[in-house]
């Protein structure tokens, strides 16, 4: 776009400046390329991975640089328009995107620079290629699996795992970044200050654009081994005595260990994985006596690191979906009190859907980083997820999720911020919890005309 087009894509925009005195700040340069409806790409670059949430931002901001970034921000201050951050767009519900506003884009801030056990990685880098790049040097950032996840989105909201349980979370490894703020400050923050223990799990779209993230890493494992059991054909009250199970083994798992409990339908998966240098003691024992009666009980597989992850990256194709939190639970006590219900929409419901349950605990629990994720003692993490394939499917998809979250709600309070549900009551406090305050006074310090306007912002 020339600068004659720029201005008069701006004039009809619902701008309280000039725009003839704004195209000049915007010009396209190095570090940012401004992207209005007019534009060809507008249409493919606004949204996220989410394909149900359909915003239009007035404004995109391709942002190359930190400058670039100040720039954008410049323009929104000037033109009074809100602010929304997209780094890898994968945002349950769409928090990044914005309606009307500025989008800033930080998906070209993807670099990647290690030095010693410390990595300085880009907002926009996402984690397959993060895995990939530290792999290389044997080194290992804890994080998520999906290989489309922004690195900037998981750390900032928490970041669990594979390797959560025997180093804590994504989150706990953050020790400095630099944050823009609505003003256009540089704020570069480390050791104890109160803006870096706030983007330690509460950090997502709240207090200004992160432009470079430094993480601790560790040597990365030689082995990762996956084991998985099928159970078919479920009733609920089966469904839940396995569940119990389950629960049972995964208090006896090495930290080197993750579990997952996944209902689909009828059908239970449970996925076993350690990445200890050799299988623990006891280990094949232990998993043997669970899957005993179990349906299938596929090889287990024996991998490199990376090829072990890489089976569990998921797919990056964007897709119609509805995920959110199905709670943290204490243990399996906790857990039991809704599992019933829970389940049997599941299991008795259309259209298809599925209850996750993670194992958490270990190091997530023991770590005494600062932070702002308030929930380190839950032991596991439900997420409710229901998919489907066109627009035309959303009615009955979403009037099983609204009945999921009624269910949820009544059992359980406490939520994971990067798995968001924009209908939960109370969000805030359910994702942070006893923080709110905290990270509710850096708000108004940082950002007191909420300029960025993340929907579940403190």
């Amino acid at each position: 776009m020339n600068r004659r087009e720029l201005v008069k894509a701006l004039s009809l925009l619902p701008f309280s400046g000039s725009a003839a005195a704004l195209a000049p700040l915007l010009a396209e340069s190095a570090d940012l390329r401004l992207i209005v409806p007019s534009d060809a790409d507008y249409a493919t670059r606004r949204g996220g991975f989410n394909q149900r949430i359909v915003r239009k931002p007035a404004v995109l901001a391709l942002c190359r640089s930190m400058t670039g970034i100040q720039r954008a921000l410049a323009f929104a201050a000037e033109s009074n328009l809100k602010v929304g951050i997209r780094s890898g767009g994968h945002c349950f519900e769409g928090h990044g995107l914005i309606e009307n506003g500025l989008l800033l884009d930080l998906s070209a801030l993807n670099t990647l620079k290690r030095q010693g056990d410390l990595v300085d990685i880009g907002p926009g880098a996402k984690l397959g290629g993060v895995y990939q790049q530290l792999a290389a040097e044997n080194r290992l950032l804890p994080a998520g699996s999906c290989a489309g996840v922004g690195v900037a989105g998981l750390a900032l909201g928490g970041g669990y795992g594979f390797f959560a349980r025997q180093h804590g979370l994504t989150s706990d490894h953050l020790v400095e970044l630099d944050l823009i703020d609505a003003g256009g400050k540089l704020h570069t923050v480390r050791d104890d200050d109160p803006l870096l223990m706030a983007c330690r799990g509460g950090g997502n779209g709240q207090f200004g654009a992160v432009s470079r993230l430094r993480f601790r890493t560790h040597p990365a494992p030689s082995r990762f081994a996956s084991h998985r059991f099928r159970f078919r054909e479920l009733t609920v009250a089966r469904a839940k005595a396995l569940a119990e199970r389950w629960c049972d083994l995964v208090e006896r798992l090495p930290l080197t260990s993750y579990a997952s409990f996944v209902l689909n339908g009828r059908t239970l998966t449970v996925l076993i994985t350690d990445s200890a240098a050799k299988a623990p003691t006891g280990f094949a024992d232990q998993l043997a006596r669970f899957g005993a009666d179990a349906t299938e009980t596929p090889p287990v597989r024996e991998d490199l690191f990376l090829a072990g992850i890489q089976r569990f990256s998921g797919g990056t194709t964007p897709m119609y979906f509805k995920n959110f939190s199905a709670g943290y639970y204490a243990d399996w006590a906790d857990l039991a009190r809704g599992f019933e219900a829970l389940a049997a929409l599941v299991i008795e419901q259309k259209p298809n859907s599925i209850l996750q349950i993670n194992s958490l605990a270990g190091a997530i629990s023991t770590n005494t980083v600062p932070s702002a994720y308030a929930h380190r003692r839950m032991k596991y993490l439900g997420e409710f997820q229901v998919y489907y394939n066109s627009p035309k499917q959303a009615e009955p998809a979403l009037a099983l999720t609204e009945r999921a979250r009624q269910v949820i709600e009544a059992h359980w309070s406490r939520h994971y911020a990067n798995y968001p549900n924009d209908a939960f009551q109370d969000a805030t406090r359910a994702y942070y919890g006893a923080q709110l305050p905290r990270l509710q006074q850096l708000k108004r310090d940082l950002d007191p005309d909420r300029r960025f306007a993340e929907f579940s912002a403190v």
